[in-house]
């Protein structure tokens, strides 16, 4: 199951885990300095572009301030919610090293898939994963 918190949203108020239980959920965790991340944000920007997501996306800073964590947000024009993490306490529920990460949880909270750092094939993958799991719950 994915561990539980609540993060402060960089455009107010905060987001609990699980209360997107009834959802599809892709939670990326990231650092704008990070060449990694920046190539996956590139290309999740590019896969949104072509087709708006059946699934919830939620990315959340490590270990950064509110500013650079918004620049990075407008830098990619990320329209879903972003977060902040600046003492790693909610990675730290999930990793001790390395972003960017990606989770892929289910309806009921539970961890599908996982990618470490960035890999285009992986990410494709694990993005048609999640619609096709929003799809057969929606049908």
């Amino acid at each position: 199951m994915a561990p539980d918190f609540t993060v402060e949203l960089i455009d107010g108020g905060e987001r609990r885990l699980s209360t997107l239980h009834s959802e599809v959920v892709m939670l990326v965790f990231f650092s704008s300095g990070c060449p990694d991340c920046q190539a996956q944000f590139t290309e999740m920007m590019r896969l949104i572009k072509n087709e708006e997501p059946n699934f919830r996306l939620l990315a959340i800073s490590r270990e950064e301030t509110l500013e650079e964590t918004i620049a990075f947000r407008d830098k990619y024009s990320f329209p879903y919610e972003v977060g902040i993490d600046p003492d790693k306490s909610i990675y730290s529920l999930y990793a001790s090293m390395y972003v960017p990460r990606t989770y892929l949880i289910d309806r009921t909270g539970k961890v599908i898939a996982l990618d470490i750092e960035f890999n285009p094939n992986n990410l494709q993958s694990i993005w048609a994963q999640a619609e096709d799991m929003a799809a057969q719950n929606n049908n």
